[in-house]
């Protein structure tokens, strides 16, 4: 499985998503309406686990990288909310087109800030005189992956955080109970995911070599 081929898997159930809100039935008071919504939510939340996971295999960073990006540019884009604006800095946004304002103009000094750096890059990467070429890193072996216990561990402590947080929307027991199922399930997913695919890479070489 490729991040390409992760990433039309959740094109697809963002399109399936979007098919069943678009559906005049989908109304609160509907429940099955409401069912068929939380399965399809719940595709688009998995997949894109996944495809993160699959990335994370492929690019050689990790798991949780993604999410603290997505943390602080969010935080960043949006200080006008309380929970996490700046006490003493400008933080005012009384309007729907304050706030896009506000996130337009703080996405434009990201992009350019992005640009400065791949400009320096290509600069470092410019050789001025020629140079030998660097002899090839070696494949990482097995012994240099992560522990499989170790990363269940972190994903499940991050996992029982988000939990601790969520369980205070939820008064009925039981509705807490299958919180925890489903959150440990889609952990213990995108782990055996991400030590598949350092399984498959460690073997590759052994599995071309069975085919030729």
């Amino acid at each position: 499985m490729t991040p390409i081929q992760l990433t039309e898997f959740l094109l697809g159930e963002c399109k399936e998503l979007l098919h069943e809100l678009a559906k005049p039935q989908s109304k609160p008071q509907n429940k099955s309406s409401i069912q068929a919504i939380k399965s399809e939510v719940g595709d688009c939340l998995f997949d894109a686990l996944m495809l993160n996971a699959c990335c994370a295999v492929k690019f050689k960073y990790d798991l949780s990288e993604c999410f603290e990006i997505a943390s602080e540019k969010v935080t960043r884009r949006t200080p006008y909310i309380e929970l996490w604006g700046p006490s003493d800095g400008p933080k005012a946004a009384s309007t729907s087109r304050e706030c896009e304002a506000i996130w337009q103009n703080e996405k434009q000094k990201e992009n350019e800030r992005q640009q400065q750096q791949q400009q320096q890059q290509q600069q470092q990467n410019t050789p001025s005189s020629p140079s030998p070429s660097p002899s090839p890193s070696p494949s990482p072996s097995p012994s240099n992956s992560p522990n499989f216990i170790d990363m269940v561990n972190s994903i499940l402590s991050e996992t029982a955080l988000n939990f601790q947080w969520l369980s205070d929307f939820y008064e009925n027991e039981t509705e807490k109970f299958f919180l925890v199922l489903n959150t440990a399930l889609v952990s213990c997913a995108v782990t055996s995911c991400f030590f598949l695919g350092q399984a498959y890479r460690t073997k590759r070489p052994l599995i071309d070599q069975g085919r030729e």
